[in-house]
């Protein structure tokens, strides 16, 4: 459980960020390819990841578990940062809250 969010973007958005997320730290999770967790302490049996994030055919499932509020913001920025930087304009990022 934690703070969900979609984000839609752009096709190219999307294709560019998986090689993002695996250089930043974020590990891929057993079972689902396309989905990564980011832990911000040593993995353990139990816990949460720091956040969790699933690329879909159109969009980005984004979930921050609730860590530290200083960490998550920067987590959450360094992800619109990087759609950012594939994107159109500004209008070509939506992030929902669910």
């Amino acid at each position: 459980m934690g703070i969900e969010y979609y984000f839609s973007c752009t096709p190219k958005a999307l294709t560019e960020l998986e090689a993002f997320l695996l250089q930043s730290g974020w590990k891929r999770t057993e079972g689902d390819p396309r989905r990564f967790d980011y832990w911000s302490v040593p993995q353990q049996p139990n816990a949460w990841p720091a956040a969790t994030l699933s690329l879909e055919k159109t969009r980005i499932y984004y979930c921050d578990h609730g860590g530290a509020k200083e960490f998550s913001a920067f987590l959450f920025r360094r992800v619109i940062d990087q759609l950012l930087t594939y994107s159109d304009d500004s209008d070509s990022i939506v992030i929902r809250s669910i």
